[in-house]
């Protein structure tokens, strides 16, 4: 797809099953994942990040105190900055006002959590090169860096812990997938006026989850009795009925 027709991998996202079936073999590991591919035609594509959010993070006050979403207060910065013998008095200075503007920001909502970065106290989490890197430039002239956590939650990884469906009592495909699986990349790549094609639809679950968050799809099967279930499925109607048995008859 890359090489011979211009399309551009944007995510390769693992999906860890967390349990497999059993595996025999004595000269492999078992494998337990799979592998999802995000391929877009061009760099300027449809891409709702909110959609690929973890779930939000909420700070609190606690005696008085702004805790961020994971615990932080801001008390432990403050001493390592009063106690740095790197810092320029001038940088301590501004670090302080900066820490308490970004408390502020977590007491007011606007950010969730944060991370504090001093320089001789914390490993940079990023280049150390200030040619390559504007953070190592930032610590290297104010002396440290803030790293702030959005208030709707951190952005999902490209590892994925969904348990596959219970194929107990289901005769109707031997390989269904979970709707968990097909609901992120929908949600984030596809607009509200947007069609989900799903060429193998099989028993249609992703054409269940578009229906669901209000997206049209279109599926293919060379199956009838897989299209009449997904059209079953996502409630067509007799007539919706009919048209499916067309087109796959039509094939």
């Amino acid at each position: 797809m890359c090489d011979e027709q211009g399309w551009m991998l944007r995510n390769s996202v693992v999906w860890n099953k967390v349990k497999g079936g059993p595996d025999n073999s004595k000269d492999k590991l078992r494998n337990v994942h799979e592998d999802l591919f995000h391929f877009t035609i061009s760099r300027k594509c449809y891409y709702d990040v909110s959609m690929a959010r973890k779930e939000p993070l909420k700070a609190r006050v606690q005696n008085g105190a702004v805790v961020s979403a994971t615990g932080v207060t801001g008390v432990r910065y403050k001493r390592q900055i009063e106690l740095s013998a790197i810092l320029s008095d001038e940088q301590k200075s501004c670090a302080f006002l900066e820490l308490n503007g970004i408390l502020k920001q977590v007491k007011n909502g606007e950010i969730a959590d944060f991370r504090m970065i001093i320089k001789g106290q914390q490993r940079t989490t990023h280049s150390d090169s200030t040619r390559v890197s504007g953070r190592a430039k930032e610590l290297e002239t104010k002396g440290f860096y803030f790293l702030k956590y959005h208030p709707d939650g951190a952005k999902m990884g490209d590892v994925w812990d969904i348990i596959p469906e219970d194929a107990q009592g289901r005769t109707a495909h031997f390989a269904p997938y979970p709707a968990d699986l097909c609901r992120t990349p929908i949600l984030a790549a596809c607009p509200p006026n947007g069609i989900v094609l799903v060429p193998f639809c099989g028993t249609g679950t992703t054409m269940a989850v578009a229906y669901e968050n209000e997206r049209k799809s279109v599926g293919i099967d060379i199956v009838e009795s897989y299209i009449q279930y997904s059209g079953e499925r996502i409630g067509c109607d007799e007539q919706g009925q009919r048209v499916l048995r067309e087109v796959c008859h039509a094939r």
